[in-house]
C-alpha cells in the first residue's frame, strides 16, 4: 500500500498523505480482514477424509490381481443465512463413475482426477419442508441395501417433507439424466411417502413407498459416456436406437419401490433388519408356461 501511494504521488495523482491517514487506511484494511475471517469461521464448515485401501482379488479362471486405491473427499458447507445452506464437495473418481469415489494407483505416477461430487443450495421453507437445487444427496428415504448406491448423488430439483411430530415424510424430485440438443432429454420424476415411528427406546420402524418414473429411456443412450460399459447391468440393444447411438436401452422404466426397516437391539448390540421390493411396471412380462 505504501509503495502504491508513493507511485501515485510521484505522478501527481494524489496530494500528500499524512501518516495518520495511511495508518487509518491500514486499520480499516485490518478490520475488514478480521471481519472476513470471522464471517468465514461462522458461516463455513470444512470437511474431508482420505482412505487408502489394498485389494487382493482372487477369482477362479482369472489371474490373481492386487491393486491399491485411494479415496479423497473434500468439501465445505456454508450457511448463507438462517434459511439457506450451500454445500460443495470434490472427490477422487475414475472416468466420472457415479458409483465409486475410488482411484486406482496406476499409470506411472500420473495425476489423479478430482471431480465435482456435490454442489447444491438448500432452502428451508419451514420447520418441515426443504427445497434443494443442484447435485445433491438423495432426497428420498433409502435403506442400507444396494437399491441405491451411497456414492451416487442425483442432479436436479427436490422438495422434501419431514414432520417429526407425526413421523410422516415424503419427497418429490426431478432428476436430470441426459441433456440433448437434438432430441428429448432423459429424466426421472420420483415421488415417495413414508412413516417413521419410535415404539420405545429399543424399537422403531420406517416404511416407505415410492414411484420412480423415467422418460426418454427406451431407445435412448443414457448410460455414462465416460464409464466403461456404462449400462450398469440394464438390458441394451443395438437396433432401433436414437439416431447416432450405437447402443441404447431396450425398455422403459417406471419402478415402484416399497422399503422398510426395523431398528432394535440384540442383547446390548444394535440390530437393523431391512427389506426392499421393486418392480418395473414398464418391463415386459414373460410367460414360461
Amino acid at each position: 500500500m505504501k509503495k502504491l501511494i508513493a507511485i501515485l504521488l510521484s505522478i501527481g495523482l494524489l496530494p500528500i498523505v499524512h501518516a495518520q491517514s495511511a495508518s487509518d487506511l491500514q486499520a480499516q484494511i485490518d478490520n475488514l480482514s478480521d471481519n472476513l475471517a470471522k464471517d468465514i469461521a461462522t458461516r463455513w464448515k470444512f470437511k474431508g477424509d482420505i482412505r487408502y485401501r489394498n485389494e487382493d482379488i482372487r477369482q477362479e479362471l482369472s489371474p490373481d490381481r492386487n491393486r491399491n486405491r485411494i479415496r479423497l473427499r473434500a468439501g465445505a458447507t456454508a450457511m448463507v443465512n438462517d434459511d439457506i445452506k450451500a454445500e460443495v464437495q470434490f472427490t477422487t473418481t475414475e472416468n466420472g463413475d457415479a458409483r465409486s469415489n475410488n482411484q486406482t494407483l496406476t499409470d506411472a505416477n500420473s495425476k489423479k482426477a478430482l471431480d465435482l461430487d456435490l454442489a447444491y443450495v438448500e432452502y428451508t421453507i419451514n420447520a418441515y419442508t426443504k427445497f434443494t437445487a443442484g447435485k445433491q444427496k438423495y432426497p428420498w428415504y433409502k435403506t442400507a441395501s444396494y437399491f441405491f448406491d451411497n456414492d451416487v448423488n442425483p442432479e436436479g430439483l427436490s422438495l422434501a417433507l419431514n414432520h417429526a411430530n407425526t413421523g410422516l415424510f415424503g419427497s418429490v424430485s426431478f432428476n436430470n439424466l441426459m441433456e440433448r440438443s437434438t432430441a428429448s432429454d432423459s429424466a426421472m420424476v420420483a415421488t415417495q411417502v413414508g412413516h417413521k415411528y419410535k415404539i420405545n427406546d429399543d424399537l422403531s420402524y420406517t416404511i416407505a413407498y415410492g414411484m420412480f418414473n423415467h422418460r426418454a429411456i427406451k431407445n435412448y443412450n443414457v448410460q455414462q459416456s465416460s464409464s466403461s460399459g456404462g449400462t450398469f447391468g440394464n438390458t441394451t440393444k443395438t437396433v432401433g436406437c436414437l439416431a447416432g447411438a450405437t447402443s441404447c436401452y431396450a425398455y422403459d422404466y417406471q419402478s415402484k419401490i416399497v422399503s422398510g426397516e426395523v431398528n432394535t437391539k440384540l442383547g446390548s448390540y444394535p440390530l437393523v433388519v431391512f427389506a426392499d421390493y421393486a418392480k418395473n411396471n414398464k418391463a415386459p412380462v414373460y410367460n414360461n408356461a
